[in-house]
């Protein structure tokens, strides 16, 4: 026969509370026999192994009903572990977006009355039942706006030809889009704080009809400290996603025109010279708009 143990001793060689093991056998997982003298539970080594088997699925998570057919041998290790990696998958999309939304409640520090509860509900079912791609739209939408405000241009109504024109167009900026501001370093590369948020200015200039045209360019200071709860890996692919799209969609259409000729791009060497001079103008262009008109309609107003 079997060493036979108290239930002080599964206990003791478990982990799980004498209260759990009783309600283990309650649910049948475990059939411990009772000794005919005074009826008290005694457990082989096939317990103790089958209650270390429930500790270890419980860890899991895994439903009981679950853990029971296991036991039973009416369903297999490998199936029971698949429907729940599925389902710790849903409640992780869950979670994800319930953190989000306590960083958010965090940074607004709402009081209670002001708080606005229908609105907080609606988004909450939304982001429940739209799941994990609307998750990913959130991000999506946040990482833009970070990558909005970590840069932006405008164009100022002077030319900017020294410190004190210069302060004098951050000054005008943020009060037609009523800003806080506070010029913390005067010179042509300004320094100072919109909204709290630290920024360094530089001027630059372009040609419109062969007229010079200066246009300020506004960069976050410290980026990092305002970025919002999102995953590294998630931010990097998000923000490569961000910048990829307008270039994607400006060679799509290159790629539409040059095909819409293509008889004649693909079979002459003067052909080929228009594609790549197509290439290298869409190229140039778009660094001009990144140093020009990035985020030209500037920082959002109040």
């Amino acid at each position: 026969m079997k060493n036979q143990m108290n239930i002080n001793r599964v206990e003791q060689e478990t982990g799980v509370s004498k209260q759990n093991i009783r309600f283990y056998e309650k649910e049948g997982l475990i059939h411990p026999r009772r000794n005919p003298l005074n009826a008290y539970r005694e457990y082989t080594e096939d317990d103790i192994r089958a209650i270390k088997m429930i500790k270890m699925l419980r860890m899991l998570d895994m439903p009981l009903g679950d853990v029971k057919k296991i036991l039973d041998g009416t369903e297999s290790i490998a199936a029971a572990a698949d429907s729940q990696q599925k389902r710790l998958k849903e409640k992780a999309v869950q979670l994800s977006a319930a953190i989000h939304f306590c960083d958010e409640l965090k940074k607004q520090n709402p009081d209670k009355d002001e708080l606005d509860v229908e609105e907080c509900l609606a988004r909450m079912e939304a982001q429940q039942a739209g799941g994990f791609f609307s998750q990913w739209i959130e991000d999506y939408r946040k990482v833009a706006k970070e990558e909005h405000e970590k840069i932006f241009t405008f164009i100022p109504d002077t030319a900017v030809t020294n410190s004190r024109e210069f302060t004098a167009a951050l000054l005008e900026y943020a009060d037609k889009n009523k800003l806080d501001i506070v010029i913390t370093k005067e010179c042509m590369y300004p320094e100072f704080t919109l909204d709290g948020v630290e920024y360094q200015a530089e001027r630059n200039y372009m040609s419109v009809r062969g007229i010079p045209v200066a246009s300020v360019r506004c960069t976050m200071m410290h980026p990092e400290l305002y970025e919002t709860g999102i995953g590294q890996p998630r931010r990097k692919l998000l923000r490569r996603l961000y910048y990829a799209v307008p270039v994607a969609i400006v060679f799509l259409v290159l790629i539409g025109l040059i095909l819409g000729r293509a008889s004649w791009v693909f079979e002459s060497r003067e052909g080929w010279v228009v594609v790549i001079g197509m290439l290298l103008t869409a190229a140039v262009g778009f660094y001009r708009f990144g140093i020009f008109f990035y985020n030209e309609s500037g920082k959002r107003g109040k």
